[in-house]
């Protein structure tokens, strides 16, 4: 195993702290994550000042006491960005932001007919789609009732012959979970 040896940057230019970086990157309801510096050979000596923002209209405001390499939020329940403030002397650098997306899930669901005929041979056309802001997931659909319904190879769209007048509810949940 090889392990590589690098010097801690020096005062001699401004610092280049990198990017942020994030345990957590998306959640659902609320989440607490912790931030680092994607350059982690920073002296000590360095002055850290970490700051937030609600994009896209941040101004990005200093954390009071996040002053240190890393910083553990507290509970965020909205999408929010970060970045730190690394200085040495008069010579400063921010990092890359980093934003932690809260994903919202809104489901449309469209009928080809409200009206399905009892013997029929067209079935009744449930199509699903979601949106959601930030980062790209993966959305799985869960019909219920389920049957009978024959559902297509990527679960946005089912076909209904339903044998009686039935209501049906449609889930999404994303692949973190958020529903």
């Amino acid at each position: 195993y090889l392990i590589y040896l690098k010097h801690p940057t020096t005062c001699t230019a401004a610092p280049n702290p990198g990017n942020t970086n994030a345990t957590i990157t998306a959640f659902c309801d609320n989440t607490i994550t912790t931030l680092s510096l994607g350059e982690n050979c920073l002296f000590d000596n360095f002055t850290y000042q970490w700051f937030s923002g609600n994009p896209p209209t941040v101004p990005y405001t200093p954390i009071p006491g996040a002053s240190s390499k890393t910083y553990t939020t507290p509970m965020i329940n909205s999408t929010t960005a970060y970045y730190c403030k690394v200085s040495c002397g008069s010579l400063f650098a921010n990092s890359t932001p980093k934003t932690i997306q809260k994903v919202i899930i809104t489901p449309l669901v469209t009928a080809s007919s409200p009206i399905y005929c009892v013997g029929d041979t067209t079935p009744v056309t449930l199509s699903t789609t979601s949106t959601y802001p930030g980062l790209p997931t993966t959305i799985t659909y869960n019909y219920q009732p389920n049957d009978p319904l024959y559902l297509t190879v990527n679960n946005n769209i089912a076909f209904a012959k339903p044998p009686v007048t039935t209501t049906y509810t449609i889930t999404a949940t994303s692949a973190i979970g958020c529903v």
